[in-house]
């Protein structure tokens, strides 16, 4: 009897737990006047599929439904919005005028693009006062799980500064942060002149600021931590609210405006719209404040630099907030703005290399830096980089003592003002960044065994460019001598954290003033085979970047001959059994098969690759691709023998 009164009680729970899943079972909501005031929590947990599907997603499935009564506004809301640790997290919402047995879509959205969520949100307006409005929550697809979620029926009410007449007035800040404060468009109207820059543009509110002494006023717009809005529209005027002119325009994910030159105390009228209809109505951001430069933003107060000796010896942090265009745009990119000044004296070697870097967190990346010789009446550019991670400029033959003037500048106006690093200092290139002075190698039977860190970078381009990228740069040297086996693998791997990859190595008999390439190889982590090599020569080896916008670093780089320990092996009986040759193109040679039962073939990683049940001497392995292989013999005794190959 337990057991029965248990069971129909679990019954119980599953058939109630979605009590509105009919539209004849709807659930009435209460409407408020924002979110938060009439928002219930729901659920979607045991529903079913009723009605037609949504005109705006024709797999959805599971919906449950509500009512609410539209105000006399005539302007509802109905949001749905996710709860933490709810499965529940994508929705289609549907809005629909008339009764159960007849009803007619009014409005149907599958993502709120304010909300991350994948939630859904309807904004409706020229509703009938009093008509009731059925509201159904759908999952977008079977693939969704159903869960707990909350429903808000809401009448939005206009800010208080939804008209120019009652503009909100901005404190003016120093920064962004001083002069910000967080405010809501929802409820919204559209009041006053159409945008230029947006011609879209709706539903705005309005604020004044006060120009300050100095006559810069900087109004900018931020997303909040809460909020997921973008596609503001910032537009000031001068004037009054009866006759406005627009003095900017701005629309971006974040926007800004930048008045210069402006007569001090006078009121300047700043509208924000959302760009267009498509964008819900969210809080934001917006601050005004006077812009103050940094203060090298001209060249004639450029912050001097200390040359150390590498990057870290010779870096300091800095940013570029609020800085202004000063000088002609670089010659590599002519679309540069906002630029900060620097100096740095030549070296006694005459060499200098002069370089950025980002800053994690920070907005601020792609930069352009250039390098100048003169006075800042009359600058003659000497060198020019952008990249996005790091720019670098490598300054040689330089007269020591000579100032040079330093520019960093954001890529474009798309780019946001942050901190970042630059450094200067002179270069010391690597010990082997010669053929002269290039590193012995001792040779090894595996990669492991005399693996060596080596860099290069400081490195400079010596010799004559790899057959196989013409590209190459910044190469250093390695020496080795040939084993007795006449068999040798050259092979490089990527240092930790190094930003260093993708190197081209080179191969070369002869000596340093008469080399020979007799191998170039590229890609991530190449590796060189050579075999008939003439045991006791010593080869010369280089180590090269892939081009110049590759950035230098550590690497692995190790000599071995794996044959010394593993191209043949001995049976029982005292039969020597060897492969050949060794490494071989496509075909390898088992010398005595008389006693081999079986072979299976597996590569480096373990993976059998190949397995060979009745096997003749000649093994056919052309299918194989280029690497080191393990063939194994079964005995017909039962007993393995391991064999390792090379495949050319």
């Amino acid at each position: 009897m337990r057991k029965l009164l248990f069971c129909l009680f679990l019954l119980t729970i599953v058939f109630v737990s979605a009590q509105n899943d009919n539209c004849s079972e709807a659930t009435s909501l209460n409407v408020g006047t924002s979110f938060s005031s009439s928002v219930v929590t729901s659920s979607n947990l045991g529903a079913t599929t009723d009605g037609e599907l949504p005109s705006c997603a024709s797999d959805a499935v599971d919906n449950v439904w509500f009512t609410a009564v539209v105000p006399q506004s005539g302007k509802i809301t109905i949001e749905t919005r996710k709860i933490d640790n709810s499965a529940f997290d994508d929705s289609v919402l549907t809005v629909y005028s008339g009764t159960c047995g007849s009803l007619s879509q009014v409005s149907c959205n599958d993502d709120n693009y304010s909300n991350e969520n994948s939630l859904s949100k309807i904004q409706l307006t020229g509703q009938t006062p009093g008509a009731i409005l059925y509201i159904s929550v759908w999952k977008y697809n079977s693939e969704i799980d159903n869960g707990d979620f909350q429903i808000s029926a809401y009448e939005p009410f206009p800010p208080t500064n939804d008209n120019c007449s009652e503009a909100k007035s901005l404190t003016v800040g120093v920064d962004f942060s001083t002069g910000a404060t967080t405010v809501d468009n929802t409820g919204a109207t559209t009041d006053g002149p159409t945008p230029s820059c947006a011609p879209n543009a709706l539903n705005n509110i309005w604020f004044t600021a006060v120009v300050p002494q100095s006559g810069n006023l900087k109004v900018t717009t931020l997303s909040t931590s809460n909020s997921s809005l973008y596609g503001i529209t910032l537009t000031a005027y001068n004037g009054t609210c009866d006759s406005l002119t627009e003095i900017d325009c701005n629309t971006n994910a974040n926007s800004t405006i930048t008045l210069i030159g402006q007569t001090p105390g006078s009121v300047i009228y700043i509208s924000a719209s959302k760009e267009d209809s498509y964008i819900d109505d969210r809080e934001f951001q917006i601050s005004a404040y006077d812009p103050i430069p940094p203060a090298n933003d001209d060249c004639s107060n450029a912050k001097p630099l200390t040359v150390g000796t590498d990057f870290d010896s010779g870096a300091i942090t800095t940013n570029n907030f609020e800085a202004t265009s000063d000088g002609t745009p670089p010659s590599c990119n002519p679309y540069s703005i906002n630029n900060i000044w620097f100096t740095a004296v030549i070296p006694q070697s005459g060499q200098l290399k002069i370089v950025t870097k980002n800053i994690p967190e920070s907005l601020f990346h792609s930069p352009t830096i250039s390098a100048y010789t003169g006075t800042c009446d009359s600058l003659i550019e000497i060198g020019c980089s952008v990249d996005y991670d790091y720019s670098s400029i490598l300054l040689t033959d330089q007269v020591p003592g000579t100032t040079i003037y330093i520019s960093v500048w954001k890529k474009d106006q798309d780019i946001e003002d942050g901190k970042f690093q630059i450094s200067t200092y002179d270069p010391i290139p690597p010990i082997n960044d010669n053929c002269s002075q290039a590193t012995l190698l001792t040779v090894g039977p595996d990669f492991d065994s005399n693996v060596i860190t080596s860099t290069n970078a400081e490195a400079s381009t010596d010799g004559t460019l790899p057959s196989c990228n013409s590209e190459a740069k910044d190469n250093v040297w390695f020496k080795v001598i040939v084993p007795a086996s006449g068999n040798l693998t050259i092979e490089t791997n990527d240092a930790p954290d190094s930003p260093f990859y993708d190197p081209i190595i080179t191969v070369y008999n002869g000596d340093c003033t008469s080399l020979t390439e007799i191998e170039c190889k590229q890609g991530f982590d190449p590796s060189v085979f050579l075999t008939s090599q003439t045991p006791g020569t010593a080869l010369y080896i280089s180590v090269w970047k892939h081009n110049p916008y590759s950035h230098n670093g550590n690497f692995l780089i190790s000599a071995y001959d794996d044959s010394i320990l593993s191209t043949h092996e001995t049976s029982k009986n005292g039969k020597e059994i060897t492969a050949f040759p060794n490494p071989f193109n496509d075909i390898l040679t088992i010398s005595d098969i008389s006693n081999v039962n079986s072979i299976f073939i597996t590569d480096t990683a373990g993976r059998m690759v190949k397995t060979i049940d009745k096997p003749t001497a000649s093994l056919y392995l052309n299918d194989l691709k280029e690497g080191l292989y393990f063939v194994t013999l079964t005995m017909k005794d039962g007993s393995k023998k391991t064999i390792k190959a090379i495949k050319k």
